[in-house]
């Protein structure tokens, strides 16, 4: 028997005085989502593996990974990079009652990893984690799973970070939460990031609850989306006090490779961890010049980011009108949902306008991107989105970086060109198969294609600026007439500022963000067209388009004999 005991024994003390790379590996399942903590060094890359049979070292690791946890896994990388204050690390649930933990490597913690539950089968997993490059045996307990986890499928649920003080007065204005996205998700569900790259990504969002207490419930809510540069704590800035009845969601464009989508999303190959280079990075054209006609090399472009804004709303109405978090004096008004956004996010929010045109009662836009397709600005040649689609479309399919500014450039690596017009995700409203990238992303086009399928536009007001070279002058007109023609809600302001210093008009003054708190999805109000007194934009050097009309919301009478308003 002792000479029976002694290899054992050794087997023992050679695993363990040695150390392994991976220990103490944890999973919880949350709200459809498993969650996959471990020991080790966070500045590693580690295996995931998930099989129906217990990993150990008699089996030995699977010859195939379930997936990848990337270094510093456990870091919040975006909400660390913009604010001062140090490391910020996620927290997440760390078992089944609800208890969630800061995934500090302080406190022992090198790795996370998240996947969402897919099926409700009977069917139950092992996991197992191995950091790449090591050697380990696989080690019940430690580097693998004992027991078993089935999945369970359900929405998944942002998870609170902590609070931040945005004006240095009011104390804690802020509550931060992190969702996580991943790439596998239930057939039904939306997809918010593309396949291939990154196994998950976690994206903060902020939500400033309203302060005026003496305001009613329920309380609308206003989303920001931030502009070029920023982010969704820097942009928040005047936010507290503005519109004090109202909560305020401020989201995140942002990819791991720090690039923006114009709030939109990108192509499902697009590489979300390969940073730009001017005159180096290809739209997903399988790394040739000249495949922009090759489908197999691109697939569609989705509206990752688009989906990712609308779960945050979603969630935010749910955790707000959700007892015992909070009381029926905090509940949210889910038909007066209005959004505001400038530049980056002004072209975003017209995006958003014409794809989600049901979830907003308003939106309000200071110098926005309308025509992504409109090429050619003659009175601002140096417009950083003018190009020559002519040599565009005879060089098609190949790609000549020579033809585009960076601010084109860098948009073409997510959707394609403008002459390749790569498919979409979305079904035409009005006819068979799919609607063109860039029909989605010009304004007048879908402002047409809306009215045709019967939907009403959220109440549009707009400021631009004709010596606007970010985002051009020209584009807005033709969106301007068919606002006009198709008879749909819209407010538009001009002078001859340019994209950052407004001329004449001082639009916070003119449009302020409380008077986005008026419309409703549930209230009738006025669509103006063909009004003696807007100005002509082709020629008045400022003015407005129907700026001079308003109405009393509180005056409407509509019920199926009568309408009336003052």
């Amino acid at each position: 028997m002792k000479y029976f005991l002694l290899p054992l024994l050794l087997i023992f003390i050679n695993n363990y005085a040695f150390g392994l790379d991976v220990t103490n590996v944890k999973v919880t399942r949350s709200n459809g989502q498993i969650f996959i903590t471990w020991q080790g060094n966070t500045a590693k890359e580690y295996l995931i593996y998930r099989t129906t049979y217990k990993i150990t070292g008699v089996t030995g690791w699977p010859n195939t990974n379930f997936g990848k946890s990337p270094s510093y896994s456990t870091k919040n990388i975006r909400l660390s990079d913009i604010v001062t204050d140090g490391d910020h690390y996620f927290r997440v649930p760390v078992n089944n009652q609800g208890a969630t933990a800061v995934l500090n490597p302080s406190a022992g913690y090198g790795g996370l990893f998240v996947l969402t539950c897919t099926d409700n089968s009977a069917t139950k997993y092992f996991y197992g984690v191995k950091m790449v490059g090591s050697s380990d045996v696989p080690t019940p307990g430690q580097n693998t799973t004992s027991a078993s986890t089935k999945d369970i499928v359900s929405t998944p649920k942002p998870i609170y970070q902590e609070s931040r003080d945005l004006d240095g007065i009011s104390g804690n204005d802020m509550d931060v939460y992190v969702h996580f996205a991943t790439a596998i998700v239930p057939a039904s569900s939306k997809k918010m990031m593309n396949s291939g790259f990154c196994d998950f990504i976690g994206f903060n969002f902020g939500v400033i609850p309203y302060t005026d207490f003496s305001s009613q419930a329920p309380h609308p809510v206003i989303v920001k989306l931030h502009a070029g540069g920023g982010d969704f704590i820097s942009d928040a800035d005047g936010l507290v006090s503005e519109a004090p009845s109202a909560y305020k969601i401020c989201v995140d464009d942002w990819l791991p490779n720090d690039e923006t989508t114009w709030w939109f999303g990108y192509n499902e190959d697009y590489d979300i961890t390969e940073p730009f280079s001017t005159g180096k990075t290809l739209p997903p054209t399988c790394n040739s010049n000249c495949k922009l006609d090759d489908q197999s090399c691109h697939g569609l472009n989705y509206d990752y980011t688009l989906q990712r804004t609308l779960y945050v709303i979603d969630q935010v109405k749910a955790l707000y009108n959700d007892f015992p978090n909070t009381t029926a004096s905090d509940d949210i008004n889910p038909n007066k949902i209005s959004l505001t956004g400038r530049s980056l996010g002004g072209g975003g929010g017209m995006i958003t306008a014409m794809l989600a045109p049901d979830v907003f009662s308003a939106i309000s836009l200071t110098v926005p991107k309308m025509d992504f397709t409109f090429a050619n600005e003659q009175t601002m040649p140096l417009c950083a989105w003018n190009f020559d689609i002519e040599a565009e479309a005879a060089a098609y399919p190949c790609y000549i970086f020579d033809l585009y500014s960076h601010t084109r450039e860098r948009v073409n690596v997510k959707w394609g060109t403008v002459t390749a017009n790569w498919p979409s995700f979305k079904a035409d409203m009005n006819n068979t198969g799919k609607y063109g990238t860039y029909d989605l992303l010009d304004a007048g086009y879908m402002i047409s294609e809306n009215t045709r399928a019967n939907k009403n536009l959220p109440i549009l007001f707009a400021f631009s600026g004709k010596n606007d070279g970010g985002q051009g002058w020209e584009e807005k007109l033709p969106v301007y007439d068919s606002m006009n023609v198709n008879r749909q809600p819209g407010f538009f302001f001009w002078d001859q500022g340019d994209h950052d210093s407004p001329a004449y008009w001082n639009f916070k003054e003119s449009v302020p963000l409380i008077d986005l708190t008026r419309y409703s999805l549930n209230q009738a109000y006025l669509a103006f067209s063909n009004c003696s007194s807007s100005d002509n934009p082709v020629t008045d050097p400022q003015g407005t388009i129907n700026g001079f009309f308003d109405w009393d919301e509180n005056s409407i009478v509509d019920n199926n004999s009568t309408f009336s308003v003052n």
